[in-house]
């Protein structure tokens, strides 16, 4: 008999344990830092040490193994992938410990891998109607938990958290019908909030009421529709429930007419529409879908921002008391403002824009010069101060025909 027909001496290679929090870290590394396999092998290899050797890894996992696993994941729509990869390019959010265990280990190792100014992953494959998850492993994660909260400062909870839902599984892998589409947001938009309002709100960062405890955050892709929609509905309504969405404005003159009317610690920011990628809701595009008016509203200016307003994506923010502060101090800003008029009237409507043109028009150099002093004292950047300076041109009605020429910018720009 040959015994070679019968018998295999072949060395098997060891499996990696792929559980929930591997393949979140595999694709936080994918995420946030430019491609390196080696790279990436070494970070993988030296915070999972202990776990690879358990399972008979002497020399690491190969780097062609995590390309392979990540390639996989993303084939599969496997939920920790999507989870990752459909969440909002945020090195301070959810995924902070992973990336902070991956730059510790970095330093440590001494290896210089750069990480990525912009989320640049393909996602458009991955369907949530294909979703796939691993089950729980049976071998203790403990070990893991060290690994990573030795980097973090407080104990791991991927491994624990489990997050798939029935919305997720029937969740479509499909564009909302009232996105911005590209092309179509305003450059700029415009946030007001006070004491009262739900979520964290202050000049560096905004985040939604639901999603306070940013730990329990979920991408809009991973809801169905209907869910979806209910959220858009409840917060429009202004129901008194935690919402995921953050209110914008494309003109100034909507939140400065809500913060002076409702004052109690106002502030307004100003924020930068292109970093907050695709996660922009039109409103009245959700109206004009659902048939819907509330009262007089329409949703006509307004966007509804998902989860988060990042600090890179704030340009500046101002309270609502320093902007009456410099009204008082400077009587032509004061004239262009209209704060008390603002004040007097309840909505944001046509009786109120008649009651600014009453004012009377400006000529371009005089109103360009006004609002450039007003933005200087306010702070807004100066290559912001075009956008944000033609915008209160339309939105104050400083003149009543036609655009503002070659001599507003001209005044705007001389008070930088």
């Amino acid at each position: 008999m040959d015994l070679s027909d019968g018998l295999n001496y072949t060395v098997k290679e060891p499996n990696v344990s792929w559980n929930p929090e591997k393949k979140q870290f595999l694709c936080c590394l994918f995420k946030f830092f430019e491609k390196d396999l080696t790279a990436y092998k070494a970070v993988f290899d030296s915070v999972y040490e202990d776990d690879l050797r358990t399972f008979g890894f002497t020399h690491g996992v190969k780097e062609s193994t995590l390309n392979t696993q990540w390639h996989d994941l993303r084939r599969s729509s496997h939920f920790e992938w999507g989870e990752v990869h459909l969440s909002p390019f945020d090195k301070d959010g959810r995924w902070s410990p992973f990336i902070a265990a991956i730059r510790r280990t970095l330093a440590t190792l001494r290896i210089d891998l750069p990480e990525k100014a912009r989320d640049d992953i393909d996602t458009s494959t991955f369907d949530p109607t294909l979703h796939t998850s691993s089950q729980p492993t049976s071998v203790s994660s403990n070990h893991l938990n060290t690994a990573l909260s030795k980097y973090g400062g407080k104990e791991c909870f991927w491994c624990v958290q489990e997050r798939v839902n029935e919305e997720y599984i029937q969740a479509r892998n499909k564009p909302r019908e009232y996105t911005t589409g590209k092309g179509i947001l305003e450059p700029l938009l415009y946030r007001w909030s006070n004491v009262d309002s739900q979520g964290v709100n202050n000049k560096n960062l905004y985040i939604a009421g639901l999603f306070v405890d940013w730990d329990k955050y979920f991408s809009p892709d991973m809801i169905s529709q209907e869910k979806f929609d209910e959220y858009f509905s409840n917060h429009i309504h202004r129901k008194e429930v935690s919402s995921p969405f953050i209110s914008t404005f494309k003109s100034m003159l909507a939140p400065v007419h809500r913060a002076v009317r409702n004052q109690e610690g106002a502030i307004i920011s100003i924020i930068e529409s292109k970093k907050l990628g695709d996660l922009v809701y039109s409103a009245r595009g959700f109206c004009q879908k659902h048939q819907l008016r509330i009262g007089r509203y329409n949703g006509g200016g307004e966007y509804l921002i998902w989860g988060k307003v990042p600090s890179d994506a704030i340009i500046c923010s101002f309270k609502v008391s320093t902007l009456k502060q410099i009204a008082d101090e400077h009587d032509d800003i004061a004239e262009i403002l209209q704060l008390r008029t603002i004040a007097s009237y309840k909505h944001n409507q046509r009786s109120l824009k008649d009651a600014l043109e009453k004012r009377g028009g400006y000529l371009d150099h005089t109103s360009g010069t006004i609002i450039g002093k007003l933005l200087s004292l306010l702070q807004v950047p100066f290559e912001f101060s075009g956008e944000v300076g033609i915008g209160m041109y339309y939105s104050w009605r400083l003149r009543k025909r036609g655009g503002p020429g070659k001599a507003f910018q001209e005044g705007l720009n001389a008070c930088y």
